[in-house]
């Protein structure tokens, strides 16, 4: 059985996040992808930090995560990502199935 994931990434440069998109969807290693400019707050050396970022939201097989993680590490600007993936443990079927399909 297919298993979804959801992975989160943050970046600070939207070029960088359009690129990434493209990337990925061209790769087909992803079906779908969110993004939306967020606010974060964060230690860095000890010392508090504030940015504007964005979150990037995507829906992928579990098998692909591995190459999705290499992807992002390759061209995000951050020498430290935030790449967090998420086992979904309930989803629709057709959207499952959609996932499967296009990836």
């Amino acid at each position: 059985m297919n298993q979804l994931v959801q992975l989160q990434w943050t970046c600070d440069d939207e070029e960088v996040v359009k690129e990434v998109i493209e990337d990925l969807l061209g790769r087909k290693l992803v079906a779908c992808i969110n993004y939306f400019p967020v606010r974060s707050s964060y230690l860095d050396g000890g010392e508090i930090h504030h940015a504007e970022e964005f979150k990037v939201h995507m829906k992928l097989k579990e098998e692909n995560w591995e190459r999705v993680e290499c992807r992002i590490r390759e061209l995000a600007t951050y020498e430290v990502s935030e790449i967090l993936a998420f086992s979904v443990d309930k989803v629709s079927e057709p959207y499952l199935t959609w996932v499967v399909k296009e990836t």
